[in-house]
């Protein structure tokens, strides 16, 4: 049983890393590059919740394109659906080049435990730039 964990604990990784990792085809857009860093988040990586505790997530991001990010969409891109919100929303503040922005998610922790995977993204229109994600674990 530990074995089968660990496997799909790796598992997940790995397809975290392959799929949701930003592909430069995504990052071009006619009015300037639009790129992001990702810097760090809250809470971590694994943080244990009990089922149904509700948590903010903070994602900090910062505007490594030459484009500023108005009109840029916050976009749920799969995985785990732990926000009580809206699957997509405005990004908070206008981002110019060079500077930084905290993305605030409201969420709620899976009734179900094990190991859970939110997806997330910036978009310009219909063309994803950026991606990050949250695991945790449901105890």
């Amino acid at each position: 049983m530990k074995h089968s964990k660990i496997i799909l604990v790796l598992m997940t990784i790995i397809f975290a890393i392959v799929a949701f990792y930003p592909s430069a085809s995504a990052e071009a857009a006619s009015s300037g590059t639009y790129k992001c860093a990702y810097l760090s988040q809250s809470p971590k990586d694994w943080t244990k919740y009990n089922p149904r505790d509700d948590f903010d997530a903070r994602f900090t991001l910062l505007n490594t394109g030459t484009a500023n990010w108005g009109g840029v969409d916050v976009v749920w891109l799969g995985g785990k659906k732990m926000h009580t919100k809206a699957d997509r929303f405005d990004i908070p503040k206008l981002v110019t080049p060079e500077a930084t922005v905290n993305l605030y998610i409201d969420m709620e922790a899976p009734k179900t435990k094990g190991t859970h995977v939110t997806y997330w993204g910036l978009t310009n229109g219909s063309k994803v730039f950026c991606r990050f994600y949250l695991i945790i674990t449901v105890k």
